[in-house]
């Protein structure tokens, strides 16, 4: 059963320091107790300014390894490229090791070769903090309604008809796998959403990111 703790903010301000904030205690505890902070960064239009608040937070980021919940099989200079979004607002302005940053590949011919390179990186690694989005439609990650993913592989690359491209996308069981996740949610169109999946923890689910385990919510404007 999903259990979603939902922190609702009333401004984008309030939203952005406590994410700043937690970032920050969660990579410090991480990094006292292993050496380092695995995170997984997410694309879409909510954590670009989330983003561009790290960017300027007193963060040594040396010891700090950045992931990819997912991403569209694009080249990573495409406008929608997760890679590229993140690297606009975040890692173009900070002192990261280039060897700390693992994008998922999108060079490679078949997308599915590329998500079986992915899944051979991550496959190792303990993340210590997923972030995620929820869609209007309800998905997550690259996880959308109407869409087969398959559940034995962690990492996975699939045609999302709707979208009209592929996409790879961690698998459900590999988010939840995960010592803390996070969704990011923004906006009154997605209200419909986290009403019904903060009040219907129970199956059958609904949306697609009902498959992600206790996590909590940062919402604003919601």
């Amino acid at each position: 059963m999903a259990q979603y703790s939902l922190l609702n903010f009333d401004s984008e301000g309030q939203f952005v320091d406590y994410a700043v904030s937690e970032f920050k205690t969660i990579a410090q505890d991480a990094i006292a107790k292993r050496g380092k902070f695995c995170v997984a960064l997410s694309g879409g239009n909510t954590p670009k300014i989330f983003y561009q608040a790290l960017a300027k937070a007193e963060i040594d980021w040396s010891k700090i390894h950045i992931y990819w919940g997912d991403e569209r099989y694009v080249s990573h200079s495409d406008p929608s490229s997760n890679l590229g979004m993140a690297q606009k607002n975040l890692l173009f302005h900070i002192s990261i090791p280039a060897a700390n940053i693992h994008a998922i590949p999108t060079q490679y011919p078949d997308p599915h070769e590329a998500a079986k390179k992915y899944e051979e990186l991550i496959t190792p690694v303990q993340l210590d903090l997923v972030y995620l989005g929820i869609g209007a439609d309800g998905h997550t990650a690259s996880l959308f309604p109407g869409v087969s993913f398959p559940t034995n592989t962690k990492v996975s690359a699939f045609f999302v008809r709707q979208l009209g491209v592929y996409r790879i996308s961690m698998m459900p069981d590999t988010i939840n796998e995960a010592k803390e996740i996070r969704f990011l949610v923004a906006g009154p169109g997605k209200k419909p959403v986290l009403d019904y999946i903060t009040q219907s923890p129970e199956p059958p689910h609904r949306y697609p990111c009902q498959l992600i385990r206790s996590c909590t919510i940062l919402a604003h404007g919601v």
